[in-house]
């Protein structure tokens, strides 16, 4: 009898198993291999070895990380009739547009037809991987005004000196357009009235009749009313210890017991009072005592070393918006 006749019924049962795992392992093998030379023949072909301290590392091209392609994107213009119109007429994207309103509400004036020969410059980003665009860089300038914000990936907002916006907790001005400090903050100024020193417990803003004043913080209004002396004037308490005061309206927008949020207007600038010409003036009041708040603000906004890269990219950015504007 022949070697395959003495196979048992059992051993004959395994032999084509063990072929069929053979040949499986075999073919595993034989695509993990192709697979392998397929790869290594793509990265090698575009010199993607790196050598460092001794080592190789193997570095992947942008084109092999779509989510990696950077695009960015300016759109230009003056400001014609408005902010917001001539924003629009700059074929911003819808998104971004309502991005750029949110971030500059309270510190530019969206609907004012003087524009002061004002021109702006936006930038935008988006990457391959969705495609969508995203306000990253925003550049505002006049004959006598520039105002610049920075957005970074994860929207916190620097100026064009690199410090974080978001860290505030005031706006840097109580107008919603920039104004000239007529009589700053003094412990014994003159008063051009009396014609006698005295504390000067607030800042003066040289604004004429009409200019929209907005709240510096969020908080509740205190007070709304009528003074001899202070005129129309609005009282809004931020916190238990931060109130501010805005003097010498023609108008207010609020009552008391409202709530207001930080860059809402809440009245038109005027000559109520006693005045010698049409301002605002302005205090903010910490722990019942009134302070520089010029100074105030300097101090919140002092530089400051950030963990990331986005203060200097900031910085840098701002410089290349307005060498673009020149």
């Amino acid at each position: 009898m022949n070697s395959i006749s003495r196979i048992s019924p059992s051993n004959k049962l395994r032999v084509p198993f063990v072929i069929f795992s053979i040949i499986l392992i075999i073919g595993i093998v034989g695509l993990i291999s192709i697979e392998f030379n397929k790869k290594t023949s793509i990265y090698n072909q575009d010199n993607l070895w790196r050598k460092s301290n001794n080592d190789f590392h193997l570095s992947y091209p942008s084109e092999l990380n779509q989510s990696n392609i950077i695009k960015r994107e300016h759109y230009s213009g003056e400001v014609k009739y408005s902010f917001i119109s001539s924003i629009m007429d700059s074929g911003l994207p819808s998104n971004v547009a309502h991005q750029l309103i949110n971030v500059t509400l309270g510190k530019l004036d969206h609907f004012d037809q003087r524009n002061d020969n004002a021109t702006f410059l936006v930038q935008t980003k988006s990457n391959s991987y969705d495609n969508k665009s995203r306000l990253e860089a925003f550049l505002y300038k006049t004959s006598s005004y520039s105002f610049y914000i920075f957005n970074s990936e994860t929207n916190e907002l620097f100026n064009q000196h690199g410090r974080s916006l978001v860290k505030n907790e005031f706006l840097v001005n109580p107008t919603q357009d920039h104004f000239r400090i007529s009589s700053q903050f003094s412990h014994n100024r003159l008063h051009p009235i009396t014609q006698r020193y005295s504390p000067h417990n607030g800042t003066d803003y040289a604004t004429p009749i009409g200019s929209k004043i907005v709240s510096v913080g969020n908080g509740e209004v205190v007070s709304s009313r009528f003074n001899r002396l202070a005129g129309n004037y609005i009282v809004i308490k931020h916190s238990d210890s931060k109130v501010s005061r805005y003097l010498h309206l023609s108008e207010s927008f609020v009552s008391k017991g409202g709530y207001v949020t930080s860059g809402e207007v809440i009245g038109l600038s005027g000559n109520s009072g006693r005045t010698t010409g049409p301002h605002l003036h302005f205090e903010l009041i910490v722990d019942g005592r009134p302070i520089n708040f010029e100074e105030y603000i300097n101090n919140q906004e002092r530089y400051e070393e950030f963990a990331n890269d986005y203060s200097d990219e900031a910085v840098q950015t701002y410089h290349d918006l307005k060498q673009a504007l020149l």
